[in-house]
């Protein structure tokens, strides 16, 4: 593996940064889409503020100065029934599916508006018993460190 790597669109550079920087903070939705499985979220725009589901969102870094906003979710990175620390953005949704992948098990979430989310979870003995079923209403976290917003690509 390299320690840089380009990633070309339309023939120009999108992004050109170390493998894991490119994985955690892509700076567009084609890098995200590009690398990696990944799941997009439209935000709203409250001012300076933006929004899930009707809560504020809190992100690591600065939002986008203008346009349209996407919250980039990585399966992996997301929790069942977080933490109450403050450190975690909620997302509410309800079980469509669990699917046991081996060393994982795959949720696909119903967060409403016709959307569905992936979550990824260890498929470990201390899971066992704990994986809600289809129609459970579960409460998700992503840490705000891990929430990474981009501007939408223009039309």
């Amino acid at each position: 593996m390299s320690d840089r790597i380009a990633v070309i669109d339309k023939g120009r550079i999108a992004q050109l940064d170390r493998p894991e920087a490119l994985y955690r903070r892509p700076r567009s939705l084609f890098v995200a889409d590009f690398i990696g499985e990944s799941v997009l979220l439209p935000l709203q725009r409250d001012g300076a503020v933006a929004t899930l589901q009707g809560r504020p969102l809190h992100p690591a870094e600065a939002l986008p100065s203008a346009g349209g906003l996407q919250l980039m979710i990585r399966p992996e990175l997301l929790l069942l029934d977080p933490p109450e620390d403050g450190a975690h953005n909620l997302i509410m949704g309800t079980v469509g599916q669990a699917i046991y992948q081996g060393d994982s098990i795959l949720l696909l979430v119903d967060v409403g508006e016709g959307r569905e989310i992936s979550v990824r979870l260890p498929a470990s003995r201390a899971a066992q018993g704990a994986i809600p079923e289809q129609g459970h209403v579960v409460r998700l976290g992503l840490h705000r460190d891990d929430a990474v917003v981009l501007p939408e690509d223009p039309a």
